[in-house]
């Protein structure tokens, strides 16, 4: 007898589920997830998700225009969870420092605020069809998810901030994940028909990548606390502030640039 599906295809589906589920159990056990709830309802939505549309691939439905939109209007979705899981980790790394906070959240916010608008405005070129509109949002929200991710990650380095082990490999997961979806978009969509393969893969093998160090870092001994900062005087402050909004400055503009071109 014939079974319904081919045991690598169900083997290559299931180690993303799988793996989700075990970085939610050992969160779970540790409560290591309590202060990544966007996260932990990332893994919950991305469970969910899998497990259906591996059902509806493989049904009657499977050439349905529906299943087709359903996939990248929650593919959408993941994503959007994805950029709120990098507001709240940098959020909660950054509670130690408050007058980086108060330096850097107005930047950041505003240059959210400025890809979301490009955002919206490139979907918004796609209206006429449902899968091609979350499919071009999607596009712009991995670039801005990738840029927030740079800027956040330079605020970190430059102001030399102690991130906690966990929320570290989390960001540089995130941050990796990120980049190579906008590589792969960026040639998806000047070679459609010869990238569609490769996308499949390129974007699977970084999606596995990216949650195996998840799971590496969840299963790391358990820090709670990370080490508190260093004081600085005020003088410091003040001469920092004023270099910091000037990369500030530098790097909106490079953005900018490459928003235009």
């Amino acid at each position: 007898m014939q079974t319904p599906f081919p045991f690598y295809e169900v083997l290559a589906w299931a180690v993303g589920p799988l793996l989700a589920l075990v970085i939610l159990a050992i969160g779970y056990l540790r409560n290591s997830l309590c202060e990544l709830r966007l996260f932990a309802a990332y893994l919950v939505f991305f469970l969910f998700r899998e497990m259906s549309y591996f059902w509806l691939s493989h049904s009657h439905l499977a050439a349905s225009r529906g299943v087709y939109d359903y996939y990248w209007i929650t593919e959408f979705l993941l994503a959007s969870l994805r950029l709120l899981t990098v507001g709240e980790i940098y959020w909660r790394s950054l509670g130690n420092y408050p007058a980086v906070w108060d330096l850097t959240w107005r930047v950041l916010l505003g240059l959210a605020a400025a890809l979301l608008l490009w955002s919206a405005y490139s979907a918004a070129q796609h209206t006429a069809k449902i899968a091609k509109f979350f499919y071009n949002g999607l596009q712009c929200l991995e670039f801005m998810q990738a840029a927030l991710l740079v800027a956040s990650l330079a605020v970190i380095v430059y102001y030399h901030v102690q991130l906690l082990p966990l929320h570290k490999l989390m960001l540089i997961g995130l941050c990796l994940y990120s980049l190579v979806q906008v590589m792969t978009y960026a040639m998806a969509s000047r070679h459609p028909g010869a990238m569609h393969y490769w996308f499949s893969l390129i974007r699977q093998t970084s999606y596995a990548a990216a949650i195996f160090l998840w799971v590496y870092a969840f299963a790391r001994p358990v820090q709670t606390r990370a080490p508190a900062p260093t004081l600085i005087s005020r003088a410091e402050y003040d001469d920092l502030s004023v270099q910091f909004d000037y990369r500030m400055k530098v790097l909106n503009n490079r953005l900018l640039t490459m928003l235009r071109s």
